[in-house]
């Protein structure tokens, strides 16, 4: 259902209209305010009584009576205008501790720590910067070094503090995704988009860019052996360590619960180029992990003779 000046999020109702602008200066920018619903029927009708306020408000304005006020206003602050006039003074890192303090409130952890990397990405180009100085060179300058960035050289212990530069150049191998890019570009938008409609940032041309880059679609088609063969294939370099963990663990297991895993029993890193063995249930079926903290990686599961 489309309601008049208002829009839904995070499932719920809001309201937002500007003022004329002869009366800006008075009232501020615009009349925003919560309809408290996530439903539409319910918000249509408090929507409704938000525009008659809204009428009230604009009619005492323009006859020089603001909020009951007989006499007009000469040299005042504005009623309706933010305890900070004027809006994007505040630098990126500011703004983003606030948004991520908000956001780890409404999203699962995996989700969060996915919006967290991206806003961490953009503190470190511009963190020092105040908001309103971002521009349309700044956004294609940050489009063009997450395209640069290797799908695993995040993932390493000793790539958490560098900055987004500094990934770049230490990324080998190939580049992320164009839709792992594009989703990094929104999240960042995303962020942009709350500072404005918290008053806090103005419009930025920065959001005016966008991934240029088309995903590939991936072949459904049978591999070859030789195919296999090739992906199986991993060149370890003389002098690997390799750990086998005692006990047994859950086949199902993914890359991040054995790192997790290696990290907690073995307190090694799992990023390290070491090999990590891990035994099923069953005696036979056994799990390695292995990552060179850049940009190769494996986990190989299957059905390995051990030699006792």
């Amino acid at each position: 259902m489309r309601i008049a000046y208002a829009y839904l999020k995070q499932q719920t109702w809001l309201y937002r209209r500007n003022y004329p602008k002869a009366l800006q200066p008075v009232l501020g920018q615009a009349l925003k305010q919560s309809l408290k619903t996530g439903d539409a029927k319910e918000a249509k009708v408090r929507a409704a009584e938000v525009n008659a306020l809204y009428e009230s408000i604009v009619a005492k304005a323009r006859e020089g009576i603001v909020l009951g006020r007989p006499e007009p206003v000469k040299v005042a602050a504005p009623v309706f205008a933010p305890s900070n006039p004027v809006i994007g003074r505040e630098t990126v890192k500011v703004l983003a501790q606030d948004y991520l303090a908000v956001r780890s409130d409404q999203l699962r952890h995996g989700g969060f720590k996915s919006v967290r990397f991206s806003i961490g990405l953009l503190v470190s180009l511009y963190g020092s910067r105040q908001v309103a100085s971002l521009s349309r060179d700044d956004g294609r300058r940050f489009v063009s070094l997450v395209a640069g960035l290797s799908p695993h050289v995040g993932k390493s212990f000793r790539a958490r503090s560098l900055s987004l530069e500094q990934l770049v150049s230490r990324s080998t191998g190939p580049r992320i995704t164009p839709a792992t890019q594009k989703r990094i570009v929104s999240q960042v938008l995303h962020f942009l988009d709350w500072a404005y409609y918290e008053g806090r940032s103005p419009k930025l041309d920065f959001g005016a860019v966008r991934v240029e880059a088309k995903g590939r679609v991936n072949s459904y088609a049978v591999p070859t052996d030789e195919e296999v063969k090739g992906d199986a294939m991993i060149a370890f370099s003389s002098g690997t360590k390799v750990w086998i963990a005692g006990g047994v663990t859950d086949m199902r297991c993914g890359m991040n619960s054995l790192a997790l895993k290696v990290q907690q029993g073995l307190g090694r890193d799992p990023h390290a180029g070491e090999i990590f063995c891990f035994r099923g249930r069953r005696g036979d079926l056994v799990k390695l992990l292995w990552h060179d903290g850049v940009a190769d990686s494996g986990v190989l599961r299957g059905l390995i003779h051990v030699i006792s």
